[in-house]
């Protein structure tokens, strides 16, 4: 499926210092600072006239389900509802113990640990032993990417849904708590129901089944401590309904279906059965990745296909797939070009004028709606390529198996012969 570093390559750190010198130390002060930093923004942003909105929805949450009063119809500063599963504000109830300042220094420092390994295990994905010292130079990389500073500003907890994710599937397949943690974190956002698919589709079923038993158990819980939210959510359909987390057009939105009702909203009709055929492709590669041993390309393409197929992709909400693209473009030459241009999209983006200032002017040009859809160019450029690479792949085994023909048949010796033996 292209070229690749051998598996289990290694940097010397000696070496890599001689090769960076002074840029190493920098990078490494950087990388204990530019966390440090976060935690400051946060809570100097909880104390001032800001205050990170999503972790002040979590808490809001936490303590509406604490107080006994109904958690859909929760509205924080009259219009950030709770859309999350019943099972997330159960696990958010801590929240509700302390200040709002706290809780930002809690959760900054829960995304700190979670980016540390999150890129470690994508590391441990990618076969390369020198994942935990790579650190020093991936860790701020990520950090001046949008949807990592997002998360850190907003209180988010992506990093931590990824660091699940991600050490899930870098468990070996033998291994029984193998689903686990893919079913937790479908339990507390809806995304990671991806990996479920993943999973079974790729001939893994026992932790498919874990993963499915899993989430089940987070939907029962909610059923048993906050009934009346559990129907609400699962049997009266507030989980399908995407209009609830804003706006699908806005362009913080950056799934398919945003993209496409961006162009015009006579495109609804058409969003669902193009995600569709993306996600199936999507998915088809995934598989294909994971059969030839290609753990981290198969958890890339299935990270991609989830954010694309999701009505609602938020900027950050594409944390999840950040910390495996570093390896990606060093395991495939490829990738490197549309890991890079995912990275350089990631990072810009919070300088597009449409974000701040949400001009529908300003999406009427072509240039508008390109750049509005920004993440999504360089994702389904790796899906194409990894969906061309596996084709063409298939068709040399083929061909090889052709050439070859079959294996001429294995013929004993007279029994005289094999006596004499």
């Amino acid at each position: 499926m292209g070229d690749r570093e051998p598996a289990g390559a290694t940097i010397a750190p000696a070496g890599l210092i001689r090769q960076l010198g002074l840029a190493t130390v920098l990078v490494g002060v950087a990388a204990l600072l530019i966390p440090a930093v976060g935690v400051a923004k946060v809570i100097l942003e909880s104390m001032g006239h800001g205050r990170p909105f999503d972790l002040s929805v979590y808490r809001g949450g936490a303590l509406a389900v604490a107080n006994g009063r109904a958690l859909y119809q929760f509205e924080w500063h009259r219009f950030y509802r709770f859309t999350y599963p019943p099972f997330a504000a159960l696990i958010f109830l801590p929240l509700a113990a302390g200040s709002l300042s706290l809780d930002a220094v809690v959760a900054t420092a829960l995304s700190c640990g979670a980016l540390a390994c999150a890129l470690w295990r994508a590391g441990v994905l990618a076969d390369r032993g020198d994942s935990a010292r790579l650190l020093v130079l991936l860790v701020p990389l990520m950090v001046v990417t949008g949807p990592v500073a997002y998360t850190f500003s907003f209180g988010q907890i992506n990093l931590v849904i990824a660091a699940m994710v991600i050490t899930d599937l870098s468990l070996p397949d033998a291994n029984r708590q193998k689903g686990l943690l893919v079913g937790l974190a479908a339990g507390l956002v809806l995304t990671p129901l991806i990996f479920i698919a993943y999973l079974l589709l790729s001939g893994r079923r026992r932790p498919a089944m874990v993963a499915v038993a899993a989430f089940a158990a987070t939907v029962a819980v909610g059923f048993l401590v906050v009934p009346g939210d559990a129907s609400a959510f699962w049997l009266h359909g507030l989980f399908l309904d995407p209009h609830r987390l804003g706006g699908i057009a806005s362009v913080t939105n950056q799934s398919l279906t945003g993209a496409l009702l961006r162009l015009s909203s006579r495109l609804r009709g058409i969003a669902l059965p193009v995600c569709a055929c993306v996600a199936a492709v999507g998915l088809l590669a995934a598989c294909r990745a994971s059969a030839s041993g290609e753990e981290l390309l198969g958890f890339v393409l299935a990270a991609l296909t989830g954010l694309l197929f999701s009505p609602v992709s938020w900027v950050h909400q594409w944390a999840l797939v950040l910390p495996a693209l570093p390896y990606l473009a060093l395991r495939r030459s490829w990738a490197r070009v549309p890991a890079l241009a995912m990275y350089a999209a990631t990072d810009c983006y919070w300088a597009l004028p449409a974000y701040h200032h949400y001009s529908h002017r300003w999406l009427t040009t072509l240039e508008g709606q390109l750049l509005a859809s920004l993440y999504l160019w360089p994702a389904l450029l790796i899906l194409a390529l990894a969906a061309w690479h596996g084709a063409r792949a298939l068709r040399g085994r083929g061909a090889d198996d052709r050439d070859t023909g079959p294996a001429p048949p294995v013929t004993s010796p007279p029994r005289g012969q094999m006596q004499q033996a």
